[in-house]
C-alpha cells in the first residue's frame, strides 16, 4: 500500500509542480528503459559471534539469476542551467 502511495505521490509532484514553471523556461523528460545491474563491494552483519564482512562481486548474470523482476523509472527537469534528477526503482 504504501509503495502505491509514493508512485502517486511522485506523479502529482510532476504534474502539479509542471504548470508552476512552465513558464520559467523548465524543460521535463520522464521515461523507462532496459539497465544492467551489478554489484561489486563489501556486505556486513553482526552475529552472536561478533561482525561479519563478505566480498560481493556479482555481474548482471548472476543477478538476474537471483531476481525475479524490476521494474524502474527515471526523469529529469531542467532550465538549461540547473538539471534536477530522479530514478525509482523496486527490485
Amino acid at each position: 500500500m504504501r509503495e502505491k502511495q509514493l508512485w502517486g505521490l511522485l506523479f502529482a509532484l510532476v504534474f502539479m509542480s509542471y504548470g508552476t514553471v512552465a513558464h520559467a523556461g523548465w524543460n521535463f523528460g520522464i521515461g523507462t528503459g532496459p539497465q544492467l545491474l551489478n554489484v561489486s563491494g563489501d556486505m556486513g552483519f553482526d552475529t552472536a559471534l561478533g561482525a561479519v564482512d563478505i566480498d560481493v562481486d556479482l555481474d548482471p548474470d548472476d543477478l538476474a539469476d537471483v531476481t525475479e523482476s524490476a521494474i524502474g523509472l527515471g526523469g529529469y527537469a531542467t532550465d538549461g542551467k540547473w538539471v534536477i534528477q530522479f530514478v525509482v526503482g523496486k527490485l
